[in-house]
């Protein structure tokens, strides 16, 4: 009876374990989806952002260009289409900074490479481009080198109105752009293009730099032709270590808790000796007798080194119902069909 109460007890605690593991794992899970869903609200968010910079970004520099060239020209209105494209430029940062343009992405719309230089040298710049076939490369690695050149371009009719640019796109194995132009400083506030692009490159596998050197602002990026997108829906907030511990270890705990059990029935049913039964146990009773106090079956599991007695003995083996193992701790022997000996074994063990 003491077995089967352990068991029932046992059985017990392994319920109410494994349910607060599944409300655990509920709450743990609402939680990372819902995080999942903020994330993607803050990447259609940023896509917009970077939407606005890359295209209306662009034209308003473009803008700015023509105007620069009307003002050469002497036309006094042209200095007032300069300076509002100046603060349609300011404008435009300030939205993007309240939208929050914090993700990368893939997609940049807009026109292809050629298209886009075409654009800067209708609109007067000084573009000089060395631009290789990209139909081998895949259609987001094609986006973003155009999205790349526009950036510079845009960067540079801002900051370097009038100077000269260099555009250089390479492609054999991977796919190599570079752009330069000539900048006596750099900007006082840098902006989200560049650091968009950046995390664009990575995304596709690819590396990015912008630096400045003997007044040269340059652009370089490296991007594999067939790249192997990354996942961007991971949490923004990574479960805690213990958190993850506990989701790896909780299926393997789970499991060694049902081995343990189900072996533990197995070593017990059938085969405990109660106390009770085992104080009516006494030496010269009848064998009939002793063996209604007695199990079914003997203890299978018998690792306790048991005494020697006479080959004429009768002995069977049982157990008091110990956890997890259910060991054989109690031998009784028979002789001429009484019994002789009711032995403890684990005093040797003692």
């Amino acid at each position: 009876m003491l077995a089967e109460l352990t068991f029932v007890a046992l059985a017990v605690v392994v319920l109410a374990a494994g349910a607060a593991l599944t409300i655990g794992w509920t709450v743990l899970r609402r939680r990372y989806v819902d995080e999942i869903a903020d994330r993607a609200a803050s990447f259609e968010r940023a896509r917009l952002a970077e939407d606005l910079h890359d295209l209306i970004g662009h034209d308003l520099a473009l803008i700015a260009v023509q105007a620069g060239a009307l003002e050469v020209g002497g036309n006094g209105g042209a200095a007032q289409i300069r300076a509002a494209a100046h603060r349609a430029t300011l404008s435009l940062r300030e939205v993007t900074d309240v939208l929050g343009a914090s993700d990368a992405r893939l997609d940049v719309a807009g026109a292809g490479v050629q298209e886009v230089v075409a654009a800067a040298r209708a609109a007067g710049m000084e573009v000089e481009a060395r631009i290789a076939d990209l139909t081998g490369a895949t259609l987001p690695v094609q986006l973003t080198v155009a999205g790349l050149v526009r950036e510079a371009l845009t960067n540079a009719a801002r900051h370097a109105p009038g100077a000269p640019v260099s555009v250089t796109v390479a492609a054999d194995d991977r796919v190599r752009a570079e752009l330069s132009n000539p900048a006596a400083a750099a900007p006082r506030r840098p902006g989200s293009g560049l650091a968009s692009l950046r995390r664009r490159v990575e995304l596709l596998g690819g590396s990015f730099e912008a630096t400045q050197e003997a007044g040269v602002f340059t652009v370089r990026a490296e991007l594999p032709t067939a790249p192997r997108v990354r996942a961007t829906t991971e949490p923004r907030h990574p479960p805690s270590p213990t958190v993850q511990l506990a989701r790896r270890a909780w299926p393997a705990a789970t499991a060694a808790t049902v081995v343990v059990l189900a072996f533990y029935t197995w070593a017990t049913y059938g085969a405990t000796l109660e106390p009770g039964p085992r104080r009516l146990l006494s030496v010269g009773q009848p064998e009939a007798q002793a063996g209604a106090l007695l199990p079914r079956r003997q203890a299978p599991v018998r690792l306790y080194a048991a005494p020697a007695v006479p080959a004429a003995w009768s002995c069977r083996s049982y157990t008091e119902g110990n956890f997890p193992l259910g060991l054989a701790t109690v031998r009784v022997c028979f002789d001429e069909g009484k019994v002789v000996a009711v032995q403890d074994l684990t005093v040797n063990a003692r």
